[in-house]
């Protein structure tokens, strides 16, 4: 959350104010997947205890409609996106990765107002205003795990999505997990995915969009990521190591490999129980 997420019969919107990291990990022979506590039960009573010592609540002001499930244990409805519309601010729309069937557009009183059945979307993220194919245009992208790929599309002036795709980045073997976007000061779009083996690939994207012709670099980590996400301004891919911690990076360069542990991001910090997301 590029990664957000949310309950499936939550709000996405409840959610908005909350900063979502992501993270760059190493596949080794060492390498354990993180089990979330929601899979242990002894980790998961531990977190409903925990819990329950907080006194303060947080409630949304609107609920978008849930989506639909196969069952009521269907971890569906995941990572949120916003278009923030200029001119009229309130015709802005949030978009939401449905993980087993694709993507929902709500408006800001949470209707539904398009769906585009893609598949597999884990995590999403948007920018506006970005050089692509010599054109300035707004765009939404997204991890699939049908085909292992980096899905791209186009963000019509409505709001809505052109359901065509405007460019597809095959990853492989390379099975993605959290996913963010990124703006460079030249207006050029960057990806980032990573996968549950540790691995961050950043992909730059020139102006005329040649997905074919991009810079790329990997990034590892030592155990698994998903959350991350990119300071545009000030140029820092932040990366949620989910047993560790919280690294920073130098977002839009990609010779660059260097690491910086973000102090009191993991175990040094009381406050904190993990994983990070």
């Amino acid at each position: 959350m590029l990664g957000i997420h949310f309950p499936k019969s939550a709000t996405m919107l409840k959610y908005i104010s909350f900063i979502f990291l992501v993270s760059c990990f190493s596949c080794s022979s060492q390498f354990i997947r993180n089990k979330e506590a929601r899979e242990d039960a002894e980790e998961f009573q531990g977190a409903l205890l925990s819990q329950a010592k907080i006194n303060n609540s947080v409630y949304p002001y609107v609920e978008t409609t849930p989506v639909d499930c196969d069952s009521p244990e269907d971890d569906s409805a995941d990572d949120p996106a916003i278009w923030y519309n200029s001119e009229s601010p309130s015709l802005s729309v949030i978009y939401g990765s449905n993980k087993i069937r694709g993507i929902h557009a709500y408006d800001l009183q949470g209707r539904e107002r398009q769906f585009i059945p893609c598949g597999r979307i884990n995590n999403i993220d948007v920018r506006q205003d970005v050089l692509f194919g010599n054109e300035t245009i707004d765009i939404l992208a997204g991890s699939n795990r049908d085909d292992h790929s980096i899905d791209l599309y186009k963000i019509l002036p409505s709001g809505d999505l052109d359901p065509k795709l405007i460019g597809k980045i095959s990853l492989g073997e390379t099975n993605p997990y959290g996913f963010c976007l990124g703006k460079s000061y030249d207006n050029l779009l960057h990806l980032y995915v990573n996968d549950k083996k540790g691995s961050v690939l950043h992909f730059a994207v020139n102006a005329q969009g040649d997905l074919g012709a991009m810079d790329f670099r990997r990034l590892k980590l030592e155990t698994q990521p998903e959350g991350m996400v990119v300071d545009d301004t000030l140029g820092e891919l932040y990366i949620g190591e989910e047993q560790k911690g919280i690294w920073m990076a130098e977002a839009f360069n990609s010779k660059s490999k260097k690491l910086d542990f973000i102090s009191s991001s993991g175990s040094d910090n009381p406050y904190i129980r993990h994983d990070i997301e």
